[in-house]
């Protein structure tokens, strides 16, 4: 084993903790696995939001319809005839519950808050996708308001500082 200096720091030692020259190839192995990993899972997130731009299509084609049936049999739009929205809190939550029970079905180090941080940003990119989004919150960038906001959405929402509609 490696001895130490004054500060704690170990010496003859790389990074990695090993002074062991024939340790190395064996980090580049690795290495080159969680390469393989990081190609097949932007392959499949890619694959994902390929299929998410043909759900938005699929539902804008659908909204087109039943404008046009509405105009076909006489009915006025009303308010609530505008944009469907495309962020559906039940469907979020019914994909959080399903990758979490395939996490616990699966061997492995992720737990469910790992799983759903990540899901969190995919269904972020998903919606935006669909639909570009902008989320509205009160206060400067960074305040608490827009930072809550950022963790509920996930970093691929547009965002926009509102003014408070309070006035004193």
């Amino acid at each position: 084993a490696g001895s130490t200096t004054s500060n704690g720091a170990a010496s003859g030692k790389s990074v990695e903790g090993s002074n062991h020259a024939g340790d190395l190839p064996a980090l580049d192995i690795l290495r080159q696995g969680i390469d393989k990993c990081d190609r097949e899972i932007i392959r499949l997130l890619n694959k994902r939001m390929k299929i998410c731009q043909q759900i938005g299509q699929s539902k804008g084609r659908m909204l087109a319809l039943e404008a046009k049936k509405k105009e076909i049999i006489g009915k006025t739009a009303d308010k609530k005839d505008g944009p469907k929205q495309v962020y559906r809190p039940a469907r979020e939550k019914l994909v959080f519950d399903k990758v979490s029970r395939i996490n616990g079905g699966l061997p492995g180090p992720l737990t469910d808050i790992a799983v759903k941080a990540i899901y969190r940003e995919v269904m972020s990119c998903s919606i935006n996708l669909q639909q570009p989004t902008t989320i509205g919150y009160l206060g400067p960038t960074a305040s608490s308001s827009h930072t809550a906001a950022v963790s509920r959405f996930g970093a691929s929402m547009g965002y926009k500082p509102i003014e408070s509609t309070f006035h004193s």
